[in-house]
């Protein structure tokens, strides 16, 4: 059974405005996180490398976050539909900008998927000039 698990990523001082757009439309999801993005309303078919994954959109709040879920997953230990979430946190106080992923993976697969994740969200950093 998969298990949630949230991970932080300090984007400096990227505007939200500027991070939202590279995590919510598939021109920008195009960049850092898969090689083609369709979005057809709600749903949205990622491609890697001839591989395809299939997701809708569960929740959206702009321009803080965005829950998808693969329609191909599985549910976790609660019988509740697994989701990856992304969302946008700014300090006033510091003038930081934080991403948050909240995603899915069983125990054998959770630290690939980190580390999967650390991989794509750095790129991300890398283009946003986070870096």
């Amino acid at each position: 059974m998969k298990e949630q698990y949230t991970i932080e990523f300090d984007m400096r001082s990227v505007p939200v405005s500027i991070l939202w757009n590279y995590i919510s439309s598939p021109h920008g999801l195009e960049q850092w996180f898969a090689d083609r993005v369709v979005q057809d309303g709600k749903h949205l078919s990622f491609y890697w490398r001839g591989a395809e994954s299939d997701a809708v959109i569960v929740s959206m709040r702009p321009p803080y976050s965005i829950k998808l879920r693969w329609l191909d997953n599985e549910e976790n230990n609660l019988g509740e539909k697994v989701f990856f979430e992304m969302k946008i946190e700014q300090s006033e106080l510091t003038d930081t900008t934080t991403l948050a992923v909240t995603d899915f993976a069983t125990a054998a697969d959770k630290q690939e998927s980190i580390d999967l994740w650390n991989h794509e969200i750095e790129e991300l950093q890398r283009i946003l000039g986070c870096l």
